[in-house]
């Protein structure tokens, strides 16, 4: 096993854990050996099966989108302890992609699709959910019940959230979220869906293209138009050749407009 060691200010020590190494220790032998602070480096190649992230350690790919994560066509694929994080990981194939109830998470830079249900569920905290692509999920690419901010970097926001078979998102019970920079289109309903009324959302700066369509008013401080992706179905390529640049990662260009609270009731198209 090979591992690194970091001293942070304050003379903490931080692990940097190399998966997988010569000594041909499982993941599963990685994460025990694991505490919190430490990062685990996850080197090209597929893992198979549900993956338990312990509290404060960050697991993040050697080369982002090539070290995947199969749940099988079964399971929660990733559950994140308290303060865990994920970074450039494709997760794919499971019932859900990835689960989070824990305060200060973070997926970040993470290609969650093709699962069998929804792409990300989130009660109780909302993680900072930042440069993902999240895809061709059956059910909504992410889903948020009872959600609230822990940290002033807890939001949706520069993700390419698309192609999913239900909603872009659904936030619903007594949730409170920042949505802003993300590009929602494609998906079969609708782009944001919010019904319960104890719902509080700042929505602003995300393109809304071609969802489903109703009579509700376009959210002020948000815009549609066609991101025109290079290679979606093929490559998982979410690259635009429209006029905008890549959603992920960075943000937006060009875009100065002021936030809006949502109603209680709110359908994005």
């Amino acid at each position: 096993m090979l591992i690194a060691i970091v001293f942070l200010a304050g003379g903490t020590r931080a692990n940097t854990i190399v998966f997988p190494a010569q000594t041909g220790q499982t993941l599963d032998q990685a994460f025990l050996w694991a505490e919190s602070g430490d990062s685990i480096v996850v080197r090209n190649g597929t893992y198979r099966g549900s993956f338990f992230v312990k509290p404060g350690i960050i697991l993040k790919a050697e080369a982002p989108g090539n070290a995947i994560f199969d749940g099988g066509g079964r399971g929660i694929v990733m559950t994140l302890g308290l303060g865990a994080q994920i970074q450039g990981l494709t997760i794919q194939n499971g019932t859900v992609g990835v689960f989070s109830k824990h305060a200060k998470t973070v997926i970040r830079n993470c290609r969650i699709v093709r699962n069998w249900q929804s792409g990300i569920i989130c009660v109780r905290h909302l993680p900072e959910i930042t440069n993902n692509v999240i895809a061709f999920n059956r059910a909504s690419g992410i889903k948020c019940y009872g959600v609230k901010s822990t940290a002033g970097a807890s939001k949706i926001s520069h993700n390419c959230i698309a192609f999913n078979r239900r909603n872009g998102l659904t936030i619903d019970g007594n949730s409170e979220a920042t949505v802003e920079y993300n590009i929602i289109a494609h998906n079969s309903r609708f782009g944001l869906y919010s019904a319960h009324e104890q719902v509080r959302l700042t929505v602003s700066s995300n393109d809304f293209y071609d969802n489903l369509t109703v009579l509700e008013p376009f959210p002020k401080g948000n815009f549609s138009y066609d991101p025109v992706f290079t290679s979606p179905k093929g490559l998982l390529d979410f690259t635009s050749k429209g006029n905008c640049k890549e959603c992920v990662p960075g943000q937006m260009p060009g875009l100065q407009a002021d936030s809006e609270r949502s109603s209680s009731s709110s359908y994005y198209q």
